[in-house]
């Protein structure tokens, strides 16, 4: 038995505790901008250059930072062998 994969909807409906006399709401596909977290179309990451701009301003400071920590480690290791190899 394989899986089956259902076709996509272009639609996501949105039942919320809904009432007698209240009907679902239809929501269009979308995705949220990776900076402010606004509603965006799905083919597109950011909703503005300023958005863009500042979300690849984080990923080059979190980059940095990781390579910093690398480093760090680097240098904590080298100071254990050079410590342990003076007997």
């Amino acid at each position: 038995m394989g899986l089956k994969r259902k076709k996509k909807k272009s639609y996501l409906v949105v039942v919320d505790d809904l009432g007698p006399t209240e009907k679902a709401v239809k929501i269009p596909q979308h995705k949220h901008c990776t900076s402010c977290g606004k509603a965006v179309p799905p083919d597109t990451k950011h909703c503005s250059d300023a958005c863009k701009a500042e979300y690849e301003s984080a990923i080059k400071s979190r980059k940095m930072l990781v390579y910093v920590i690398y480093a760090m480690v680097a240098i904590m290791m080298v100071a254990l062998v050079l410590q342990y190899a003076n007997f």
